[in-house]
């Protein structure tokens, strides 16, 4: 059985066949610290239920689950079930915010992940962003080796919205058939100006010269009204109150 780092596994049990007695089952994971198992769990008499326990990533390394039963004629039944904790990647910022592009002087963040320990052999590593359409990653593959254990991946900001940054290694070694999540990344909404007409007495409406909704300037002179939308980039999923301020 294999186990990825943030990850659990379900371990399922029963008995070959119903019983007219109770059955417990009670489970211990060997060497403490690599993974972690529920402790016991009963089959009533007469009934098929499959039982099922997690086994809980603590570290990378090695264990042994044993599955131990008792009464219903199992007194002194168990077997060993062999787990491999995998190794995984910790991020510097496991929760990241974009900023939008239309008013952050920057909208994209950057993530340093750090294998937790060094790879036996070299290995190619998949970064990949949950959904392109909210944020997308660069690079999106890297090699690492016994010398070269972390990287950084810069998320940019696309549109509103969540998503997760992820990764999968394959090599020969220690890293091979990692697979996982590993920083979630929400892409905040934002306001978009347009609309600007000036109003000039005994004059056209127009839109002066220059006017750029992605940096909207807006601007007034005597004796005349302006007048400008402003519209959200999400609609809001309830009430919301949005206020104007001069500077």
């Amino acid at each position: 059985a294999t186990v990825q780092k943030w990850g659990t596994l379900d371990l399922s049990v029963s008995t070959e066949r119903p019983v007219p007695y109770d059955v417990t089952f009670s489970f211990t994971a060997f060497p403490a610290g690599v993974v972690a198992v529920g402790g016991e769990q009963r089959v009533p008499a007469n009934d098929g239920t499959v039982v099922v326990t997690d086994i809980v990533h603590i570290r990378s390394g090695s264990a042994t689950v044993r599955v131990s039963a008792s009464g219903g004629g199992y007194d002194g039944v168990a077997f060993d079930i062999p787990v491999t904790a995998k190794p995984g990647f910790v991020a510097d910022r496991p929760n990241v915010p974009l900023y939008s592009c239309l008013s952050a002087p920057t909208c994209s963040a950057v993530v340093t992940l750090t294998a937790d320990e060094a790879p036996t052999l070299p290995v190619s590593v998949t970064i990949s962003s949950s959904d392109t359409g909210v944020a997308v990653v660069s690079p999106t593959s890297i090699t690492l080796n016994q010398t070269v254990s972390s990287f950084a991946v810069v998320i940019s900001y696309v549109a509103p919205g969540s998503a997760c940054l992820s990764f999968g290694a394959t090599g020969r070694g220690n890293f091979d058939g990692i697979f996982a999540g590993g920083v979630d990344i929400t892409a905040l909404p934002d306001f978009k100006v347009g609309g600007f007409v000036m109003d000039v007495p005994n004059g056209p409406s127009s839109t002066p010269d220059g006017f750029v909704a992605t940096a909207p300037i807006i601007y007034v002179q005597a004796g005349s009204t302006s007048v400008f939308t402003v519209a959200p980039t999400l609609l809001p999923s309830g009430p919301a109150t949005v206020e104007i301020i001069p500077e």
